[in-house]
């Protein structure tokens, strides 16, 4: 019983620190100093301080970037290869270049309006024999 007139009493006492707090809070009024700009000679922070690389980034005169192909999966139903040390298939773009065909001969790729076809290492490897063949070898002997 005597428990709800304590209560009561509690958070009339709560209501009346809280008023008294705002009273003073509005008397005291905080002011504070107007705040300056003094970053003037220091770098924008929201602009691009990287160096321009030899064109626009749709630019694609020039030839196709340096593309490596290491190996080539092309009898299976989603044919893949690895270029620049990155697994590719067919409709993925790597260095600007998009893989639009990959088989036995190497991979063909469009870069621009260009079609490029890299040899597959395999082939590499055989042109290479054939050409060291008709030097007369590899040491040109």
């Amino acid at each position: 019983m005597i428990r709800r007139p304590v209560v009561t009493l509690l958070f009339l006492a709560g209501i009346a620190f809280c008023a008294a707090f705002v009273a003073w809070a509005e008397e005291s009024s905080f002011t504070r100093p107007p705040v300056q700009y003094k970053a003037a000679a220091l770098r924008d922070p929201f602009t691009n301080s990287l160096p321009k690389k030899g064109g626009a980034a749709g630019d694609t005169k020039g030839g196709p970037p340096t593309l490596t192909v290491t190996g080539v999966l092309w009898g299976s139903k989603t044919p893949q290869a690895i270029i620049n040390s990155k697994v590719v298939k067919i409709g993925d773009v790597i260095e600007k270049a998009e893989v639009i065909d990959i088989n036995k001969e190497g991979v063909s790729v469009r870069y621009g309006e260009q079609e490029y076809l890299l040899n597959s290492p395999a082939v590499a490897d055989t042109k290479q024999k054939k050409a060291d063949d008709t030097k007369g070898g590899k040491d040109g002997k």
